[in-house]
């Protein structure tokens, strides 16, 4: 692996991961993202994220390190003609044109068929956490 590439000479402070086997792509962030900066990865199972946080822990280099469930669930929009106006002129009442532009949305939610996905996030230790 080659690492991360055309990352400036000052570093990163945030990275994002959205890897098949993010714990491998950790060394290589280490030695671009700046003490304090935060590493995000992105998994579908939780077996990942297992050996990511595994490698997070390790010799103490990140701390803070929180996972997110980001269980989805489907929505969908129902667009609906909006209702009729009606005239009321010298106590006749008719119906006016249906306007055109503007439309009543709702949303609703639909049957469940979702897949979780997993976030963890981690903080870099500060330098001289690393040196003790």
């Amino acid at each position: 692996m080659q690492g991360f590439r055309n990352v400036p000479e000052t570093g990163v402070d945030g990275i994002f991961l959205d890897l098949p086997m993010p714990w491998l792509a950790i060394p290589h962030a280490d030695k671009c993202l700046v003490h304090g900066g935060r590493i995000v990865t992105f998994s579908p199972c939780i077996e990942q994220i297992d050996k990511t946080a595994a490698e997070f822990r390790r010799d103490g280099r990140y701390f803070d390190i929180r996972m997110f469930e980001t269980m989805a669930m489907n929505w969908g929009v129902k667009t609906e003609a909006p209702a009729k106006r009606r005239k009321v002129a010298a106590g006749e009442c008719t119906e006016a044109e249906e306007p055109t532009a503007s439309v009543l949305a709702s949303s609703f939610p639909m049957q469940m068929r979702s897949h979780t996905g997993y976030l963890l996030v981690a903080t870099r230790s500060p330098a001289d956490e690393l040196a003790r």
